[in-house]
């Protein structure tokens, strides 16, 4: 009698009961299934299909060690839960019990894949829209694996979080989890070991004390909290350029001016190229004024002594003294060649290619005055493109992705990370959001037109107007510096690449991809 269907059903059975006690949940049928009934539920679903006898059970196969057939047995009963767990962790965006009940289902998993479900869990929830719940999926994700690589980039995502001037704004007030977090540094925080010296731990007590000399940055204090403790903890963390560079903006944005050029001073002897040494030798360069070459690629934003008419012409004055920063082709390093230094470099099309025609030219410019910033984008459409008109209602966060658009990245704090998104294509269609965050939805003003004899026939031409108050609590001034990255991507009929101001053109820019705006 083959005993297989029915080893199966107990070994599901098992597993029901197992998380249903682990849970605490009780099974009524008069009520919908908790989260352990329906793990179980799915494994049992699982059971039903038919399969082959495994390859040990049949009577050719070769005699097996009992015991290295119970532990692939139970092997393989795990790989099934933890197929389960972390379908249902992608399920549960934006529930609160979620993160209890993974962690529980989760404890006899290892470490790394512990950590891995709970990241997944983390993403469900900004998917969701939720992004207190996310911070405290990866809170518990950094405390509990610390070991694990998910940790080092949790931690990486929290600082950065609760030092993102741009995500503050946004929500017109730091998360709660933010807050909540804030409130937990103790007044005797022990930093004593910690390689910045003791004045980083009478610096947090002042801050806290003072509620944060940086009004706009209120939680800046416990992203260095956070992120010195850990770098203290685990000394495996002192290589990390990223980590180290944000917790020096967070300085920064807390007030703590001398303390932030401290934690710069290592990343500034980084070697040249090194994208995180430019950042920080980028910071010195603007601290000090000096006149040399700055150590990353700068452009510069008039200022508009009067406001343009709204038209798509670009023919008030200020536009003529407004440099156009060009978008060309971008070639992405090889694939497999290991270098912490990304090299950009532009693709020059060979003349026996069959896509050699010259690349569509793009360019943007930028103007501001007091109330708004004004954006100019040209683009020349690819040979035989056409472009829809449409004249009917722009809807909020358009599909622009399969069509001709510019992204245009706005990060305020110059942190090379979070930062503000706003899409436009060629039919004046827009989408924006806060470092990933669709939610954000800022009022902007949107002028669409074409402009004919483009050497490639025709372009199509754009003119925003974007208000400070969408952006930031006080507008910028003279000597005020943003970084700013500009990507322009072709739909894939025209058969021609990304195109980019500074660096790669990717969908996730890292520092490489920014240069430096600074206000005229």
């Amino acid at each position: 009698m083959d005993l297989t269907p029915l080893r199966m059903l107990i070994t599901r059975q098992s597993l029901a009961v197992t998380l249903a006690a682990a849970g605490g949940f009780a099974s009524t049928p008069a009520r919908a299934q908790t989260f352990a009934e329906e793990v179980a539920q799915a494994s049992y679903d699982a059971s039903i299909a038919p399969a082959d006898p495994p390859a040990a059970l049949r009577s050719d196969a070769a005699p097996v060690n009992a015991d290295a057939l119970a532990d692939q047995a139970a092997a393989a009963k795990q790989a099934e839960e933890i197929d389960i767990v972390r379908q249902l962790a992608r399920q549960r965006g934006g529930q609160p019990a979620a993160l209890a009940q993974i962690i529980q289902m989760s404890r006899s998993f290892n470490d790394a894949v512990a950590a891995e479900i709970l990241d997944e869990l983390a993403a469900a929830h900004l998917r969701a829209g939720d992004l207190n719940l996310a911070a405290d999926a990866r809170r518990v994700l950094a405390e509990q694996y610390p070991g694990t690589p998910r940790a080092q980039d949790a931690l990486l995502w929290l600082v950065r979080l609760y030092s993102s001037s741009e995500m503050v704004h946004a929500r017109r007030q730091p998360s709660q989890g933010a807050v909540d977090m804030l409130r937990q540094i103790p007044a005797n925080a022990d930093l004593a070991n910690a390689r910045t010296n003791g004045a980083v731990k009478r610096e947090l007590r002042e801050q806290r004390n003072q509620r944060s000399t940086a009004a706009n940055q209120p939680a800046a204090p416990y992203a260095i909290h956070l992120a010195t403790q850990s770098m203290d903890r685990h000394p495996e963390l002192a290589d990390n350029a990223a980590l180290a560079y944000q917790r020096a903006i967070a300085a920064r944005l807390a007030g703590q001016q001398k303390q932030s050029q401290a934690f710069l001073s290592p990343l500034k002897h980084r070697r040249g190229g090194d994208p995180w040494g430019d950042c920080a030798r980028m910071e010195a360069w603007l601290e000090s004024g000096d006149d040399q070459r700055p150590p990353k690629p700068t452009a510069l934003c008039v200022f508009a002594d009067d406001p343009p008419q709204l038209d798509g012409l670009l023919n008030e004055p200020f536009w003529q003294l407004a440099l156009p920063l060009p978008l060309k082709p971008h070639h992405a390093p090889a694939a497999g060649v290991k270098s912490d230094v990304v090299q950009a470099r532009y693709e020059q099309p060979s003349s026996d290619s069959p896509t050699s025609a010259a690349p569509a030219a793009s360019q943007v410019q930028l103007a501001y005055d007091r109330e708004y910033l004004y954006v100019a984008i040209v683009c020349e459409k690819p040979a035989g493109a056409v472009t829809a008109a449409d004249d009917g209602p722009r809807p909020r966060d358009a599909d622009v992705e399969p069509h001709d658009h510019v992204t245009l990245r706005l990060d305020v704090d110059r942190d090379y990370a979070s930062c503000f998104e706003l899409l436009i294509d060629s039919r004046g269609w827009t989408a924006d959001r806060c470092w990933g965050d669709a939610a954000w939805n800022p009022e902007w003003f949107v002028a669409a037109g074409e402009l004919n004899g483009a050497a490639n026939g025709h372009a199509w031409i754009v003119e925003l107007a974007i208000p400070w108050s969408e952006l930031t609590p006080t507008p910028p001034t003279r000597g005020n510096a943003w970084a700013l990255s500009l990507v322009r991507t072709l739909p894939p009929a025209a058969n021609q690449p990304s195109q980019s101001w500074r660096g790669p053109a990717g969908a996730s820019p890292g520092p490489e991809s920014f240069g430096v705006l600074q206000f005229e």
